[in-house]
């Protein structure tokens, strides 16, 4: 589940008439922003909840067909339930609180919630020529809605996922605005230059649609490297057949000439602009990993006890108490809550779980801050980023490390060339992670001839874990990211298996 990262976040209660207020402003923002006597008009609410163990997912879903009578709920992913209302013309109000007064008390108490609400202008055809979704992000709970923090999204998938992770450059403006509005203190709207930010024009020619399709950088999506390989040979196509006709054609003078020149270049424009954006982003995930994997690699604090005080930081919010609850009900069980000390990683909580059979150790760590250079908080995460690592001692001192991660995944010198490594991408069941952490045992017990130690008590594991972390620490001095590492991030894969 992917969380929010914001150097900061501010917690807000907000009422039913809050939100009705916030959806009234949109829709005055969109009013500036579109000429609603030329075109169709109409708005939409969408209700997406997380954090729910999955065992309650069927109870959610009902419980919310039930609240939100007119909406089609459905479930995009196991861990999400999407409520989308039907288009409504645009002289007519959204629900009130834009549904969320409905989802007051259980099961809805304590979830993650994306409150959305569109304003889309349509030709008479009923195709969308500008639209902006206003996205409220926050937690349900007994007293209200908790507003988390907000952002507007677009038509760009790759710029509404670059939301999640950076503030929404409007937000004050936006905060501002709202207030005046509700204050009943209003400029004209169409003079409001939010307005045109907030509703991007969706109306682009079939040559501009080709042109931005070649131009653009597979950043999302799990075949990236099939999609840039064939955005890489449509490009060089276009090219070679302009090139090849200019060739073919005869030129007569210099106008002739430069004209050929000039389609050339502008032909060669997305093939130019789709590398730029590829070698940016290799650079941008180098330095990250750089930053990111010299924290990871120098965890040489020990595993210390942590009480329920100090642990619930960590896991008392929506993620952190939904995979509790899953791993809970795939069989494993508690036997430690830790925090590592080390006072620049003073972030994260652990929480330290044997699987039934006694040999697998679940280490989960709830991360609620990015770490920066020398104990600097470099980003907020709300609600946590939820990090599982299954972990299997061999009498040689080998270790089987399992994992669904990308990012934490892929350190290939962590492992040592005693351990094996596997990277399960999409493997989000706890109850599949394990039998793929046990498969991946059985292999090694067969290639080495050794059977698995029994899990550690943890006093015994803290010390076996400071062990492997100062090894661990020496291995990345000799080994530093590389660019073939970057690249590997970057195109989305990682090697299944690794020593």
């Amino acid at each position: 589940m992917q969380a929010l990262l914001r150097p900061e976040f501010r917690p807000e209660l907000w009422s039913e008439a809050d939100l009705d207020a916030a959806a009234d402003h949109w829709l005055w923002l969109f009013e500036g922003a579109t000429t609603t006597t030329t075109h169709a008009a109409d708005h939409r609410t969408e209700v997406r909840l997380r954090g729910f163990p999955r065992a309650a997912t069927d109870a959610v879903a009902a419980t919310l067909v039930a609240r939100l009578s007119g909406f089609e709920v459905t479930r995009p992913d196991p861990d999400t339930v999407v409520a989308v209302g039907r288009a409504i013309a645009m002289d007519a109000a959204p629900p009130a609180g834009l549904g969320v007064p409905r989802l007051a008390g259980p099961p809805f108490d304590g979830l993650y919630a994306d409150v959305r609400f569109t304003a889309t202008a349509r030709k008479r055809s009923g195709k969308p020529v500008a639209a902006g979704t206003l996205v409220l992000a926050g937690e349900l709970g007994p007293r209200g809605f908790t507003l988390y923090t907000v952002w507007a999204e677009g038509a760009s998938a790759a710029a509404n996922l670059h939301a999640l992770n950076t503030p929404w450059a409007d937000e004050e403006a936006w905060r501002d605005d709202l207030d005046e509005f509700r204050g009943g203190k209003r400029v004209e709207a169409r003079a409001n230059a939010l307005a045109d930010r907030a509703f991007p024009k969706l109306n682009p020619t079939w040559l501009v649609r080709a042109w931005a399709w070649l131009a653009a950088f597979p950043f999302t999506g799990e075949r990236r490297r099939v999609r840039l390989l064939r955005k890489l040979a449509a490009n060089l196509a276009v090219v070679a057949l302009a090139a090849a006709v200019a060739w073919v054609v005869p030129s007569s003078g210099f106008v002739d000439r430069m004209l050929n020149v000039i389609l050339l270049t502008l032909l060669a424009m997305p093939l130019g602009l789709l590398l730029w954006q590829f070698f940016y982003g290799l650079q941008l995930v180098r330095r990250l990993a750089s930053g990111q994997y010299a924290i990871v690699y120098n965890l040489t604090g020990r595993l210390v006890p942590a009480d329920a005080a100090v642990i619930s930081q960590f896991f008392d919010n929506p993620f952190g108490r939904k995979d509790i609850a899953d791993w809970h009900a795939a069989g494993t069980r508690r036997f430690a809550d830790a925090v590592l000390d080390e006072p620049t990683l003073d972030h994260a909580g652990v929480r330290l779980s044997h699987a039934l059979d006694g040999w697998i150790v679940v280490l989960m760590a709830s991360s609620t801050a990015v770490p920066g250079p020398g104990g600097t908080t470099q980003n907020q995460i709300w609600p946590a980023e939820v990090f599982v690592q299954l972990l299997t001692r061999f009498p040689d001192e080998s270790v089987v490390a399992t994992t669904n991660d990308l990012w934490r995944g892929f350190r290939r010198k962590l492992t040592g060339p005693s351990s094996v490594g596997r990277v399960h991408l999409g493997v989000t069941a706890p109850a599949d992670l394990l039998a793929a952490h046990a498969e991946s045992c059985r292999q090694h017990a067969e290639r080495t001839g050794l059977s698995p130690l029994p899990a550690l008590t943890f006093d015994a594991f803290a010390r076996w874990h400071a062990d492997r972390a100062a090894q661990v620490k020496r291995l990345y001095e000799h080994n530093p990211v590389t660019w073939s590492d970057a690249f590997v991030l970057l195109m989305g894969y990682v090697r299944r298996t690794y020593r």
